[in-house]
């Protein structure tokens, strides 16, 4: 019997942990999502968007290894080197360039978030 009840308890925990991890992972999605949209959708570059920018990257960087878990580490690699152009392209004043990238990592968003999507 006591085996019984420490299969339950830990299948209860792996259930717990795996909804954890997809809420985690969807929920910093949304997130890269949405500022990449705003970024995309803006017409002039201030400091409101260098600021969220600049922010996002100090997330990424912090939750880097957490996601690596999760997600492929091209995907990881590739999402990395487009926060480090969009940040260049702000700071340098390039506006089209900047959308551009935003663009094309929101379709690696995408992708990402189907692949996790059909794995669920």
């Amino acid at each position: 019997m006591k085996n019984f009840y420490f299969s339950v308890i830990l299948f209860i925990l792996i259930l717990s942990l795996s909804l954890f991890s997809n809420y985690f992972i969807k929920t910093n999605l949304e997130y890269f999502y949405n500022v990449f949209v705003s970024i995309s959708e803006t017409q002039d570059i201030g400091s409101k968007e260098i600021y969220s920018v600049t922010k996002l990257k100090e997330n990424f960087s912090k939750q880097k290894n957490m996601l690596q878990l999760f997600i492929s580490k091209e995907h990881i690699k590739e999402i990395e080197t487009d926060i480090l152009l969009i940040e260049h392209y702000l700071y340098e004043n390039e506006l089209s360039e900047c959308k551009q990238t935003c663009i094309e990592t929101i379709s690696v968003i995408n992708q990402i978030a189907e692949y996790i999507s059909s794995i669920d």
